[in-house]
């Protein structure tokens, strides 16, 4: 069974929808859209056929619900965020684009699990896995 480029058991290939959306959650817009003119300026450079574009509403709204689902007192566990961004996606068309995710960097530290092995440095700037999903702070 498919779902717009997620399989059951496979990663979500946000490929297959084009498209690549930065959401700020508790940033500001002027940040957004230099975010969004730098990708769309790489993506152009590249000549990628992708639509780069802001968040909806309704997709910064389930997505700031998600970060907040997996923080605790100013920590966003990425890897947790990206598996509740990875379940949404199932359900949700609006969350099946890349997302580039903008969270206050004096609001918010980044957690990731893997960055107690030895030699794995903690997320400072941003984190991100093969499935369409930045975090940046």
């Amino acid at each position: 069974m498919q779902y717009h480029g997620w399989r059951i058991g496979e990663r979500f290939q946000w490929e297959t929808t084009g498209q690549v959306r930065v959401c700020p959650i508790g940033t500001d817009a002027y940040s957004s859209s230099l975010v969004v003119g730098a990708v769309t300026n790489i993506v152009a450079e590249f000549d990628l056929p992708l639509e780069v574009g802001a968040a909806t509403s309704p997709a910064q709204q389930k997505i700031g619900s998600l970060l907040a689902e997996s923080s605790a007192d100013g920590v966003i566990d990425c890897r947790r965020s990206f598996n509740n961004l990875n379940e949404s996606r199932t359900r949700n068309t609006d969350l099946q684009a890349a997302m580039i995710i903008m969270v206050d960097g004096t609001q918010y530290c980044l957690y990731n699990p893997k960055s107690n092995i030895a030699g794995d440095e903690p997320p400072e700037w941003g984190w991100t896995e093969n499935d369409g999903a930045i975090l940046l702070r």
